[in-house]
């Protein structure tokens, strides 16, 4: 049986799309593609444990005979272009049509799971989040809650401490 150039069985996949899937073999979308599936369905993967053993999953549409084919369809009708990736809009739910888009990096990285979460004038806030509003250096943000600041909302940098070393 041929193989893929990642070791997809070629005859399994091929369906009525065949030109679709000839496509996009190679190309970043497929890579787009793999990704997706490993980190939902194998188990060895280092990220199994944010995606499939959370009980998230890809849609039946995306997966099966015609599945490569489907996504690479909804991909381009919905605005996929090569520096972005694809983005759950609900972090909890699964890969599906109406729970996934496009977004570039620092779009992605609001819509994640905070790792830290702080507090800034009573609302919960990231680092990145806070930094951006109130220009505090982002290290400067992680190494103060590091040293257990969870409140910012007081919090004034000192501005004639610099970090220049002679």
């Amino acid at each position: 049986m041929e193989n893929g150039k990642r070791g997809y069985k070629i005859k399994d996949l091929l369906c009525e799309n065949e030109s679709i899937y000839r496509e996009m073999i190679g190309t970043r979308l497929e890579t787009i593609y793999y990704c997706m599936n490993t980190r939902c369905y194998n188990k060895s993967h280092k990220s199994y444990r944010n995606y499939g053993k959370r009980g998230i999953k890809i849609c039946d549409e995306w997966l099966g005979k015609n599945g490569k084919s489907n996504f690479y369809k909804w991909a381009i009708s919905h605005g996929y272009k090569e520096h972005l990736t694809i983005d759950r809009i609900d972090t909890y739910g699964n890969y599906e049509p109406n729970n996934c888009r496009w977004s570039s990096y620092s779009e992605q990285n609001y819509n994640r799971r905070p790792r830290i979460k702080l507090i800034y004038k009573g609302n919960e806030i990231t680092p990145s989040e806070l930094s951006e509003k109130t220009g505090i250096d982002i290290g400067t943000i992680y190494y103060k809650h590091h040293e257990g600041m969870k409140d910012f909302t007081d919090y004034m940098p000192n501005p004639n401490k610099s970090r220049k070393r002679n």
